[in-house]
């Protein structure tokens, strides 16, 4: 009785082992939501809008800067009296997903926080510079997942915030959500 008992779980083993050896490496998909890099303004409405859609808008037109930018032309600089910038609404499609959202840097990024917030007191920041690059950009990358009280077609607000009393540039703002999928 004990050696069948002792031969079903070593198949089931096996089992287990054969059918993770056949998965390939997962890799992590980013889908973007939404971008900003502060080329397409509208200056009669002093409106930011998302490089491809004009329907996504950013706050922050009025700290536009053309005299530093990572990508074009257009940066957003970012003060003690001036904190916030590139505050975007998204509606959540997927609960279970994963986000991130990223802006490029120049200044004392260790001041400088990428925010989430929604309903039910839901808030978090980054907490670090992701990379360096050698012109003096930095990424910040904020990731993070929805508590389960967020349900399908509830609201994320992200923006960042310059915390600190250096000022800075702020270009680049992304939103995506990430996946993994198996590496062909």
């Amino acid at each position: 009785m004990k050696l069948n008992y002792l031969i079903k779980i070593m198949f089931i083993v096996f089992s287990v082992i054969v059918l993770y050896s056949c998965k390939g490496e997962l890799i992590e998909k980013v889908e973007n939501k939404s971008f900003c890099d502060v080329e397409n303004v509208n200056d009669s409405l002093k409106l930011i809008y998302g490089k491809n859609d004009v329907n996504v808008t950013f706050k922050g037109y009025n700290l536009k800067n053309s005299d530093v930018a990572f990508s074009g032309s257009n940066s957003l600089n970012l003060t003690k009296k001036k904190k916030f910038a590139f505050a975007n609404n998204f509606i959540v499609e997927d609960t279970t997903a994963k986000y991130r959202v990223t802006a490029m840097v120049k200044g004392n990024a260790n001041k400088v926080f990428i925010v989430a917030t929604g309903k039910n007191d839901f808030y978090v920041q980054s907490d670090s510079i992701f990379e360096r690059n050698e012109d003096g950009w930095q990424l910040v990358r904020l990731d993070f997942k929805l508590p389960k009280t967020f349900d399908k077609g509830d609201v994320v607000k992200t923006y960042v915030w310059n915390f600190g009393g250096d000022s800075i540039f702020v270009d680049d703002f992304s939103v995506n959500v990430v996946s993994l999928v198996e590496k062909k």
